[in-house]
């Protein structure tokens, strides 16, 4: 399965065999297939198969080609989509590719963090930005916290 984000459905985002799909809350679901859910040296593996992340041209880096290397591939990718659930704005865009160039820049290996099923926190309504910027932050400081990163 190729590894991009559906441009006829920029709701579902699939990557290999596995999808994060949106609530409609405005939350988001990670879903991995029961065989490798418990086997994180397995899911770690086929995060390294999907190097490159598509995204939709009237998404917010517009076109432009992500390419998620080592274990930073679901760490960015959830990072990604929780901007994607706030407001479709310039604030949101700059935010996006401000996150997204300083944890590009890391070189750690966080696939440690990675479980076998993610529930990313659902939102109590997409468009109240000020929750999202708090949920994000929250969701940043706790990988620097854990990761012992820089940002």
């Amino acid at each position: 399965m190729e590894d991009t984000l559906l441009e006829s459905c920029p709701q579902l985002l699939i990557i290999g065999s596995f999808h994060l799909q949106f609530t409609t809350r405005g939350g988001l679901i990670l879903n991995l297939p029961k065989d490798i859910q418990r086997d994180t040296r397995t899911l770690y593996h086929i995060l390294m198969k999907s190097l490159v992340l598509h995204t939709v041209s009237n998404l917010f880096l517009r076109g432009h080609t992500i390419t998620l290397m080592r274990g930073l591939l679901l760490l960015s990718l959830i990072v990604v989509c929780q901007i994607m659930v706030t407001m479709m704005g310039l604030a949101s865009s700059l935010l996006l590719e401000a996150t997204m160039k300083t944890i590009l820049a890391q070189e750690h290996n966080l696939h440690h963090h990675i479980m076998g099923a993610i529930w990313v926190q659902e939102y109590s309504h997409p468009t109240n930005l000020p929750c999202n910027m708090y949920a994000l932050k929250e969701f940043r400081r706790k990988i620097v916290k854990e990761s012992g990163i820089c940002m």
